[in-house]
């Protein structure tokens, strides 16, 4: 992914608040904020500086995902994964809580999978990270930059963040 080219895509209001920059109504969230007579000047500055570090260190980084799907059945509270469509081993387990508060039905997400002998179900997942950004940040770390640090980590959750996106607009 042509990292640069995806920041029209990033949502920076969780990268503000990282940051702890809150705008006040009606100069709330991105690009408002900039607007905020208390903080925008900040978040103008670290909107800029955060940009020329995707451009800096763009090269050094890399989106991966991994997608998957498996045959899945809903046991109690529980969502079992099978091997495969004869649904006869299975591979794991996720054991789902019931809501603990609120009121009646207590909702669990195995409610929400076709039980164990009836019609087939499935339980998709995926897993997205940003190759690099570790490294970078140790790299900031050892040369004493805590402020590069932090950002190039709160910059790696943001590209995460735009690739799961992405994906789902395929």
């Amino acid at each position: 992914m042509d990292i640069p080219r995806v920041r029209k895509y990033i949502d920076w209001n969780p990268f503000f608040a990282l940051w702890q920059l809150h705008g006040k109504y009606p100069n709330r969230g991105y690009p408002k904020i900039f607007n905020d007579e208390r903080v925008g000047g900040e978040a103008k500055k670290l909107f800029e500086d955060a940009n020329k570090l995707i451009d800096t260190c763009a090269a050094e980084l890399c989106i991966k995902a991994a997608v998957a799907f498996y045959p899945a059945a809903s046991r109690g509270d529980d969502i079992v994964m099978f091997k495969d469509e004869s649904r006869l081993e299975e591979i794991g387990i996720f054991h789902a809580m019931r809501q603990q508060t609120g009121e009646a039905p207590y909702m669990a997400l195995s409610d929400f999978v076709a039980p164990v002998g009836g019609p087939n179900d499935y339980i998709g997942m995926f897993a997205v990270t940003c190759l690099g950004a570790d490294a970078l940040a140790a790299k900031y770390v050892a040369d004493h930059d805590d402020y590069n640090s932090i950002m190039i980590k709160a910059l790696a959750d943001r590209l995460v963040h735009i690739h799961y996106r992405y994906l789902l607009s395929y």
